[in-house]
């Protein structure tokens, strides 16, 4: 059974940006008991175990185990340095905390999207091949002051919508980081 708590309140302040998401508790699977200690606990090669400790320093109760945050890193390799911004990413994070995350990069294009959007990566490479045709397609929405507002995107995000929901709803994220700006 996973619990979460409520934020901690501490006295001594965190270096990292990623303070707050460490404010909370992690989720923990209960075992029942000490003895039930040969079954198989869910996630068990990235759970670090915790066992409470009685008042005469055996162990005692049941053993709780912590699961890392589940992180993933959304990117598409469509230029402009993307996988090499999640990359760094996932590297500080797993420098900084270690055990206490599990970070997956994920080429969202590939994964959420519909097809022929799936295919931007490999489209966008394409492109680079034909620059008067990338020019174009660049140019057709620079009028717009916002890339939100734009043609593609309002086009991209309508024919997209239901496929990226149904990617996102069964994730059990703890934290998603985009480094692409149309994710």
């Amino acid at each position: 059974m996973e619990q979460r708590s409520e934020p901690r309140t501490s006295d001594s302040k965190q270096e990292s940006s990623f303070a707050f998401f460490f404010d909370t508790e992690p989720r923990t699977i209960q075992e029942q008991s000490v003895e039930e200690e040969d079954e198989e606990v869910p996630n068990a090669e990235s759970a670090l175990r915790v066992q409470s400790s009685s008042e005469d320093g055996h162990e005692a109760g049941p053993v709780a185990y912590q699961l890392p945050r589940k992180i993933h890193i959304y990117f598409s390799d469509t230029g402009g340095g993307h996988r090499a911004s999640a990359l760094a990413l996932e590297a500080a994070l797993e420098k900084q905390y270690g055990s206490q995350v599990s970070v997956e990069l994920i080429d969202f294009f590939r994964a959420a999207m519909p097809w022929p959007l799936s295919q931007a990566p490999e489209t966008y490479q394409t492109l680079g091949n034909f620059p008067s045709v990338y020019k174009r397609a660049w140019d057709y929405d620079q009028d717009s002051e916002k890339w939100q507002d734009t043609t593609s995107y309002q086009w991209m995000w309508s024919y997209s919508k239901e496929h990226i929901v149904k990617y996102l709803q069964p994730l059990d994220l703890d934290l998603a980081i985009s480094v692409h700006p149309l994710i």
